[in-house]
């Protein structure tokens, strides 16, 4: 899938970059290798003109962290398929939060079990229904900055 992705984006006619800059970061959490869904809305936010730093699968919560303090981006994408790894993205926004980042960072969730009692669980601002939603947020977060 990933493949049929890279070989599709020249075709969407890509917008310019954002010129202030707009940066996503988004990856699957630790504990889930699926990435299907977050490839589809990485090529969405890029052809929306986003910068996009994809994580790829299986991200610690650190790791994430250690991301968003480096480039200082205001979104974070939070990817799952599976439920089990609803755990992992609350030690996200723990962690998030442990380290201070979280007052600079609006977390989206989004993958095919979430939902708005998942986002509630977890902590998260936001919760994507499917890619285009989660494009949709992305530009409305950013419009408010």
């Amino acid at each position: 899938m990933k493949e049929i992705l890279v070989r599709m984006e020249p075709l969407f006619g890509q917008t310019e970059l954002s010129e202030s800059g707009n940066m996503v970061v988004i990856g699957t959490v630790k504990g889930d290798i699926h990435d299907i869904g977050k490839n589809i809305v990485v090529t969405l936010l890029k052809n929306a003109g986003f910068r996009v730093i994809d994580m790829g699968i299986d991200v610690a919560a650190d790791r994430f962290v250690e991301k968003l303090k480096e480039t200082g981006t205001k979104v974070l994408g939070l990817s799952c398929l599976l439920n089990v790894a609803f755990q992992e993205m609350r030690n996200v926004m723990d962690t998030l939060t442990r380290t201070g980042i979280k007052s600079q960072v609006e977390v989206i969730i989004g993958g095919q079990p979430t939902d708005g009692q998942v986002r509630e669980y977890i902590g998260t601002d936001y919760y994507a229904s499917d890619a285009v939603a989660g494009v949709k947020i992305c530009k409305e977060i950013y419009a408010q900055q």
